[in-house]
């Protein structure tokens, strides 16, 4: 679960937080 929450991160961090949505949140 770790690793799938650093790679989660990473993909907001890289996609920036203007698409909250589209990390499932």
């Amino acid at each position: 679960m770790i690793a799938s929450t650093t790679r989660k991160d990473l993909m907001i961090v890289n996609m920036g937080p203007h698409h909250p949505s589209m990390h499932g949140v």
